[in-house]
């Protein structure tokens, strides 16, 4: 580090302000209830699905879409107090999260399936980054 750095805001500083502002801190209170919407009701469709090689992919279909909704409605009003077009930010939520629903799916059913993990630390591997992708594109696209 050179003496002109000093005292000038770096990228890094400007990134751990991003993500531990207000605002993220709100997106992790409604993923964390998302989370908890999802994965219940993803731990429901396993336990009533019939088995079959459907179960899965089933499951993961009904959980996020459970999500989807709750996920909408809570961070327009609490994470981005947005007041933005209601229309076109449902709209362009929803093909994010049809986006990042077909490749939820897939990477869980290739983790079962392949991979040979658990249902559930597919779901949580997965989840994770799905869940990072999802504030920053929300944040840059969906609500801006």
């Amino acid at each position: 580090m050179t003496l002109e750095h000093i005292g000038k805001p770096s990228r890094d500083r400007h990134l751990i302000r991003y993500f531990l502002n207000g605002q993220f801190l709100r997106f992790a209170l409604v993923g964390l209830s998302n989370f908890l919407v999802s994965f219940g009701v993803f731990q429901l469709c396993l336990l009533g699905l019939a088995p079959s090689q459907m179960k899965i992919p089933s499951s993961q279909f009904i959980s996020y879409s459970a999500g989807i909704l709750w996920s909408f409605l809570w961070n327009r009003h609490v994470t981005f107090a947005s007041a933005g077009p209601v229309a076109r930010q449902a709209a362009r939520f929803l093909l994010l999260q049809v986006i990042f629903l077909a490749a939820s799916t897939v990477l869980i059913t290739v983790g079962v399936q392949r991979a040979r993990l658990a249902p559930t630390v597919a779901w949580f591997l997965v989840m994770t980054i799905i869940t990072v992708a999802n504030f920053v594109l929300s944040r840059q696209w969906v609500f801006k």
